[in-house]
């Protein structure tokens, strides 16, 4: 049963991962051209780091759900 459970855990942590990072490219839209011109302000730069860290978390939690489906549709065809 933890396969599954699991399964379930990652599929929600994907879950938020997107909607997190699909929260911060709306703030950047938001910004439009500023965010250009300003660029090196900190409210942009972090605006900027939560989009990096939001896709390398989504691709690593993406990575762990495919990885997961695999092993358990393997202990499947094994059982």
């Amino acid at each position: 049963m933890f396969p599954k459970a699991g399964l379930a855990r990652l599929r929600v942590r994907a879950a938020h991962h997107e909607e997190q990072l699909q929260g911060a490219y709306a703030e950047l839209r938001e910004l439009g051209d500023l965010a250009d011109q300003e660029a090196d302000a900190p409210p942009v730069q972090l605006l900027q780091w939560r989009i990096q860290d939001g896709e390398h978390a989504l691709n690593q939690s993406e990575v762990a759900l495919a990885l997961t489906e695999h092993r358990l549709d393997s202990l499947r065809e094994g059982a």
